[in-house]
């Protein structure tokens, strides 16, 4: 446990001053808290003063609805952090940069509510606390925390898509009949995306997050079925591949006609480190078996 020394006010700038076994947090004010070792319920009650020091002068109303998205936000943040205890450093919320990460994520949630998309931040700020880790897969996280609250739903989920066709390997695909059965969170996302405008790719793109391919007049070929018959079959005939498809494995070829038809229509989609993670870390809700160190190269 750990309690609250002081809070200063009125400071123009963040310079910190820290003693032996305390931590100072970085939330718009300086706040100095004695500690010892950290606890999931410690982050919880950081959570809480990361808040009041970031939003002191709500109006009633917007105030009860902030504070209620913050409390389901930590709560989420502390259950989280308590299912994977063995894969994390609890001490490393001692970190002021996973502090700054916290800070940003909670203004945004409190603000935004689900819109800010809470289970993806505290998947990011938890993959930050792991004990597997690199100075730029730390940068990397660092970023997507300031990019997925400026996202929608359907943005999110058409990295995840494209992620998940151009470069998810599906497990335990022993022959092609398997794929129909697998393919199904490709599916689901396709279906969430089908309404997306060209304009909100190319947010894509200015977020950055992807580079958007889109050339007037210009016809740009997709090599996905010829990359999926690499992955999934030993055949040599791309025609042969797409014919077995159509017989044995009818929706994985017409969510890849799908992916083919967003390419052919001047809208190639390339994701890049940061765009990988947020697509990886939001598909990783729906099967649950993404290693995101993988997009870390």
């Amino acid at each position: 446990m750990f309690n609250l020394l002081k809070k200063v006010t009125n400071k123009s700038t963040q310079e910190q001053s820290v003693e032996s076994e305390s931590i100072a947090l970085q939330a718009g004010n300086d706040i100095n808290l004695q500690i010892g070792t950290l606890s999931p319920s410690d982050v919880n009650e950081i959570c809480q003063i990361i808040f009041k020091a970031n939003f002191p002068r709500l109006v009633e109303d917007a105030a009860r609805e902030a504070e209620r998205n913050m409390i389901a936000f930590s709560k989420s943040l502390e259950d989280k952090i308590h299912s994977c205890l063995d894969e994390i450093c609890i001490n490393k919320f001692k970190d002021p940069d996973i502090q700054a990460m916290i800070c940003d994520a909670i203004k945004e949630t409190a603000r935004k509510g689900s819109n800010a998309h809470p289970d993806i931040l505290t998947d990011l700020i938890v993959e930050r606390a792991k004990l597997s880790t690199s100075d730029f897969k730390d940068l990397i996280l660092s970023q997507a925390i300031s990019i997925v609250p400026k996202l929608t739903n359907e943005q999110i989920n058409y990295l995840s898509f494209i992620y998940f066709i151009n470069e998810y390997e599906i497990p335990k695909v022993n022959n092609i009949e398997d794929l129909d059965i697998r393919i199904k969170p490709a599916l689901s996302l396709l279906n969430s995306i089908m309404d997306l405008s060209k304009m909100e790719k190319f947010h894509l793109d200015s977020s950055g997050v992807s580079i958007v391919t889109s050339i007037e007049g210009m016809v740009i070929t997709s090599d996905i079925f010829r990359v999926w018959m690499g992955r999934y079959s030993s055949e040599k005939s791309l025609n042969s591949f797409k014919s077995n498809l159509e017989e044995k494995s009818p929706l994985t070829k017409s969510i890849l006609d799908k992916f083919d038809e967003f390419e052919r229509n001047y809208q190639h989609i390339e994701l890049n480190s940061l765009g990988k993670i947020i697509a990886q870390t939001n598909l990783n809700e729906i099967i649950n078996d993404i290693n995101i160190n993988t997009v870390i190269i």
